[in-house]
């Protein structure tokens, strides 16, 4: 799998701090189906993580992102197959 995205050059490094830590708990709540990554949708408090996905295990793409307050402070984009 790989993976690349971005943060929003808009938060300061609290806010980041906290994006980044709401990242990770999404990341540890993932679907049983699909367990590389985080749930389709998760929010507590001001953020929601989201994850998009089109495919399988056998070829696959992707996108996750945290939003805040309806705007998309973090995106990563993701895309893997399996290997033979």
């Amino acid at each position: 799998m790989s993976y690349q995205g971005k943060a929003s050059d808009s938060l300061n490094d609290e806010k980041l701090d906290s994006v980044y830590s709401f990242l990770k708990k999404s990341l540890r709540m993932a679907d049983h189906e699909i367990t590389f990554r985080g749930p389709s949708v998760f929010s507590e408090g001001d953020l929601e993580y989201r994850f998009e996905l089109n495919g399988d295990f056998s070829y696959f793409v992707g996108r996750e992102m945290v939003i805040l307050r309806w705007e998309v402070v973090f995106f990563q984009d993701v895309m893997g197959s399996m290997i033979k």
